[in-house]
């Protein structure tokens, strides 16, 4: 248990109110109101608060049947009894013959009550609370002390008349006459008896302290007492003491004393608010001390939703709440500094930024990514041993900069040796510093990649428009059936046109939490026919899906995607054209299926541009706090002194560096892991730790107020690291896949003048075509691109051959052993070819047998075969003078490994 006096608030994410709280409480020693400032705030005791104002600010406040007992101290004793009278000694109450001469003592009077002291102030600002039970009830006085008591007076006496003899001859002794004399009757008065003493006055009762309760709800009624403290009562008066006989004077009792006054009942301010009426009251409550307390709670808040952020995967299939806790900690951090770069930077990987478009509509891009600022659909070749070898090889030098540093500066002798490690942390984060900028060049020229991207599907997507406006008439006597329905494919297509030309405006827009969700507003299909309405129907399924995925960021649908919106599955949408009944009907469908394709990945690609802006500003966040501890480093490198605060300055900086390259490390975790996604298609979310290398900001907090020792912190640490070590689940994944019966063959596309692809290689100088991987031989599943070959049978050129550009489209599908078509949306990739001009002959079986699991330099290698392909002529420079007057035939060959 810590002995530190506290001179600010108690900050926590968890506060349970036990023994050592209440000790806080009792030594505070800061201006005004000791403040306990967390997310929750529970009692686990009576909280008795005695020695200033107490505020609780929290989201949740729960009672727990305890009670904060924040009343006025009660006066400790009544007032002093007045002492008795002090008898006097019989010399002093009768003279020498014999009569009374003293009165009685009189008693001393009694001492006055003491007042109750006065009953804190309370103050409760919760969003919610439950069993809040508060007395603020002043003291109760004590009551006045009783007068003493008087002693007896002296008493008299009444001599009857009677006779006496007198001596006639008092001077002859030997003369005995005497006389009888008649003596009257005589009294000899008695003295009174002391006076009673008066009884003191009754203290005062204590006011009664004020008790403010503002909330949102309250689960239950609460208690609340502020009544004033209850006045003391007048000491009773001394007894008289008893007169003397023979006495006309008579001795008084001592008056009662006065009852004191009851306390003043405190005050009751009960107010229910609405949320935006208590976030505009948080900051006035925390800054009314001086000090301000909001700045001094914000980034505890924001660390501790940086921290939660960290332990979220949004893939996963059960994230449990960390990443609610995350958006909620963000946005609290938000309500007490709005400007906060660092939480407004984390929202927007978590939710995305909204974008506003016509007619009021609004959109949200960007987000769904990790702590790391990458997407859970993060592109890369899955390539997993070079990941993970590179991260094994990082991990233990990361780790052992960590503890032996550590070791080292507690073992350092000198200033110089401690300012030598310091110099040594500050080129380790100084590395640090250039990987993370190096990451803002590398996003930048992603980001221009697909900006780029998005202008090519753009473009693309403007020619299938034309395309299908040129074929509408056409269209609107073929038939269409889906289910029960029938229309035509013109009822389709127009609302595939509707949906595109909705896109600029909004209308039609990504679910960029779910990416393969599109939602419509509610006129995109308004004037559809039903063929087309039942096609671009959403499903509850699809609804609840992004419903989970938003409330994992603490978000609901309304606010993201808002009210009135159809939200549509594209991936489902396409694969139910691809698979729509009817052959006559085929080509007409194909250009409506592209349609809708190229309006999905070009929603898509305009995310990535968002996705990229984010990954951005990520990696700059992060090499500026690397800046940081680089000038850290240098400034203590220059002031660094041999005490216990220069080595604990110097541990705690060598703990932040590695902390910089724990970031690093969980990024090549990451990767790692997508690698193993793409390749396996095996979730491996629950296999990556992105916290691994963090501690939580409340351990942080803990040490720093000593409340956790050295030893306890390196053991925590080491725990958290250790986590980092062994990322044997994905390595098992990978291998397990591999163990898998493995075969390959080739799948080839041949077109010749009459297809319509030939017609467009011819006139534009590009043609596309679809792979469905449903459509691939029975027992093939997991079918994966491994290579690709062309041939423009009959074509010329100077070299004997020309170089095309064979892409594959963001959507990559194949066939489970289940049945079930999975589709990843990855990036499009392109790979540059070489076609010949003579007909494809048998591959080198030394090509053509390499193992299947070597990456090899074609960018779409290791995924899905299924999704739209295309090969272009256009744009290579040693294209010019191609002549394809002489073309015949086109070959395209595919080699795809598969599971059997």
């Amino acid at each position: 248990m810590s002995d530190l006096v506290y001179t600010s608030p108690l900050i926590r994410d968890l506060i349970v109110v036990d023994a050592e709280v209440e000790r806080i409480c009792t030594t505070y020693r800061g201006t005004g109101p000791v403040f306990l400032l967390a997310r929750e705030v529970r009692l686990a005791q009576n909280l008795r608060i005695t020695t200033c104002p107490l505020v609780i600010v929290a989201d949740v406040f729960d009672g727990a049947g305890f009670t904060i007992d924040a009343s006025g101290v009660a006066a400790p004793s009544s007032g002093r009894n007045g002492d008795d009278g002090v008898p006097l000694p019989m010399s002093q109450m009768y003279s020498p013959d014999g009569r009374p001469i003293a009165g009685g003592s009189s008693g001393q009077g009694g001492g006055a009550g003491l007042d109750g002291g006065n009953g804190q102030s309370v103050t409760i600002y919760a969003r919610h609370t439950v069993n809040v039970s508060v007395t603020t009830a002043g003291g109760a006085a004590s009551n006045g002390g009783s007068g003493g008591n008087g002693t007896a007076g002296a008493s008299g006496a009444m001599i009857a008349e009677h006779t006496e003899q007198r001596d006639l001859t008092p001077g002859d002794p030997y003369d005995f006459e005497f006389e009888d004399v008649v003596i009257p009757e005589q009294i000899i008065p008695g003295t009174p008896g002391g006076n009673g003493g008066w009884g003191g006055n009754g203290g005062s009762g204590g006011s009664g302290g004020s008790v403010m309760l503002t909330s949102l709800s309250d689960g239950t009624e609460p208690v609340l007492a502020v009544a004033g403290g209850a006045a003391g009562g007048g000491g009773y008066g001394g007894s008289a003491g008893p007169d003397g006989a023979v006495c006309d004077a008579a001795a008084s009792p001592g008056e009662n004393g006065a009852p004191g006054a009851w306390g003043a009942d405190g005050a009751v301010v009960r107010t229910t608010v609405s949320e935006e009426d208590f976030v505009a009251g948080l900051r006035p409550l925390l800054d009314s001390t001086g000090p301000s307390w909001a700045n001094y709670w914000a980034p505890f808040r924001i660390a501790m939703g940086d921290w939660h952020y960290h332990r979220f995967t949004p893939s996963a299939a059960e994230p449990g709440d960390a990443g609610e806790l995350a958006a909620l900690e963000l946005q609290r951090g938000l309500e007490l500094q709005p400007d906060n770069g660092v939480a407004l930077q984390l929202r927007e990987q978590m939710v995305g930024v909204p974008r506003d478009g016509g007619d009021g509509a609004r959109a949200w891009v960007g987000g769904a990514a990790n702590a790391v600022g990458l997407s859970p659909q993060l592109d890369i070749l899955p390539d997993f041993p070079t990941y993970i070898d590179a991260f094994q090889g990082f991990v233990p030098l990361a780790s052992a900069f960590l503890f032996s540093g550590i070791d080292d500066v507690l073992q350092a002798g000198t200033k110089e040796a401690l300012a030598g490690m310091v110099r040594e942390q500050q080129k380790a984060v100084d590395l640090a510093r250039d990987r993370f900028e190096k990451d803002v060049s590398i996003g930048t020229s992603e980001r221009d990649i697909a900006a780029k991207e998005a202008e090519f599907i753009q473009q693309q997507l403007d020619q299938a428009t034309t395309d299908i406006t040129d074929a509408m008439a056409k269209m609107k006597d073929t038939p269409f059936r889906f289910g029960d329905i029938i229309g035509t494919v013109a009822a389709v297509a127009g609302a595939v046109a509707g949906v595109i030309a909705a896109i600029p405006t909004l209308g039609a827009s990504l679910v960029a939490a779910v990416p393969a969700m599109v939602s419509l507003v509610s006129t995109v299909t308004a004037q559809a026919e039903p063929i087309a309405k039942a096609l671009l129907a959403g499903t509850p399924a699809d609804t609840k899906q992004v419903e989970e995925a938003y409330k994992k960021v603490g978000k609901s649908v309304d606010a993201v995607i808002g009210a009135g919106k159809t939200i549509v599955n594209f991936v489902t949408l396409v694969q139910n054209l691809t698979t729509a009944p009817g052959a006559d009907n085929a080509e007409q469908i194909a250009l409506v299926r592209r349609g809708a394709e190229l309006a999905h990945q070009l929603l898509i690609a305009q995310n990535r541009v968002a996705l990229a802006d984010q990954r951005i500003a990520a990696a700059q966040s992060q090499a500026a706090r690397a800046a940081e501890l680089v000038q850290q480093a240098g400034a203590l490198a220059d002031g660094v002194q041999l005490d216990a605060a220069g080595v604990r300055q110097v541990g705690l900086l060598a703990i932040r560096i590695a902390g910089a390259n724990a970031e690093a490390l969980n990024s090549m975790a990451f990767r790692a892991a997508r690698a193993v996604e793409i390749l396996t298609l095996e979730p491996q979310a629950e296999n990556i730790a992105l916290d691994a290398g963090m501690l939580s900001p409340e351990v942080w907090q803990r040490y720093s107020e000593d409340a956790i020792t050295p030893t306890e912190l390196a053991g925590l640490l080491t725990a958290s690291w250790g986590r980092m070590l062994q990322p044997i689940g994905m390595q098992q994944d990978y291998l397990a896949y591999f163990q898998q019966r493995h075969d390959q063959d080739v799948l080839t596309r041949i077109y010749r003048p009459a297809d319509p692809e030939f017609r467009s290689l011819l006139s534009t100088g590009r043609f596309t075509f679809e792979v469905d991987a449903a459509a691939l031989p029975s027992g093939r599943a997991d079918a994966k691109t491994r290579s690709v070959r062309l041939a423009l049978v009959g074509a010329d050129h100077p070299s004997g051959g020309i170089s095309c550009e064979v892409r594959h489209g963001g959507a990559y599908s194949q066939r489970r052993q289940s049945g079930e078509i999975d589709v990843q949306l990855l990036e499009p990739q392109i790979s540059t070819r070489r076609a010949q001009f003579t007909r494809l002959t048998a591959e080198n079986e030394s090509i053509a047998d390499v193992p299947l699991t070597a990456p090899l330099s074609l960018r779409f290698w290791g995924r899905g075969i299924g999704g739209e392909w295309g090969v272009s002529v256009v744009g290579a420079q040693e294209n010019a003078g191609i002549d394809l007057s002489g073309l015949t035939e086109i070959q395209v060959e595919i080699r795809y490994q598969f599971v059997r």
